[in-house]
């Protein structure tokens, strides 16, 4: 028997009718905006995603050079080099996810504020 099939048969069995709801549209109306923060003007705001977009890139450079770090300490079986390196991840792994937080903290931020 097939979802479809129970789905009726449940119907069927309890009386209750579908009816299709009209489901309203909650964002129907808004219009995209900086808030109080568009008067900074768009070349500013394309700097400022540059310096996002490039510390970005550096916290995955730094990343995978930790990674790397590990693994040569993996392969040449060294216990202190190899938990030297594992604490190395830590910082780009908390830099990187401040970086993917900061475009949401950002729009909670513009969503309060206007």
């Amino acid at each position: 028997m097939s979802n479809l099939e129970r789905l009726l048969a449940m119907v069927v069995a309890y009386g209750a009718p579908i009816v299709p709801m009209e489901i309203p549209n909650p964002i129907e109306g808004l219009t995209p905006s900086l808030g109080p923060f568009a008067k900074i003007g768009p070349t500013l705001l394309i700097f400022l995603a540059a310096i996002w977009f490039v510390a970005f890139l550096v916290c995955i450079g730094w990343l995978i050079v930790s990674i790397v770090g590990v693994a040569r300490a993996r392969h040449e079986r060294d216990p202190d080099g190899n938990t030297a390196a594992a604490a190395g991840i830590g910082w780009p792994l908390a830099g990187l996810i401040g970086l993917a937080m900061l475009p949401v903290i950002v729009g909670a931020a513009l969503s309060t504020a206007g």
